[in-house]
């Protein structure tokens, strides 16, 4: 990725790392009954596993990491109202 933009390399490793979390955690899920069950008022008609922003938050905590191990991408980090507000 050389002479590509930062954000672009960290793009890339979030989206690899979220196809690669996606699974764990609907395994993860299942296997600890995180599941939604279906109801008259839900719109899915099977059970559905939950805990996906549990997916979505590693990838977004592993893509920086990755992206500055391997493409030498150097990402300044957010500012702690970000971390906290994302971390509600």
């Amino acid at each position: 990725m050389n002479g590509a933009p930062p954000l672009l390399a960290v793009a890339s490793f979030s989206f690899g790392a979220a196809l690669l979390f996606t699974p764990i955690v609907r395994v993860l899920a299942r296997s600890t009954g995180y599941i939604d069950h279906p109801d008259a008022r839900k719109p899915h008609p099977t059970p559905t596993p939950l805990l996906g922003g549990v997916a979505v938050a590693a990838a977004m905590i592993a893509g920086p990491l990755l992206a500055g191990l391997f493409a030498g991408a150097a990402i300044p980090a957010a500012p702690l109202g970000v971390l906290v507000g994302g971390a509600l």
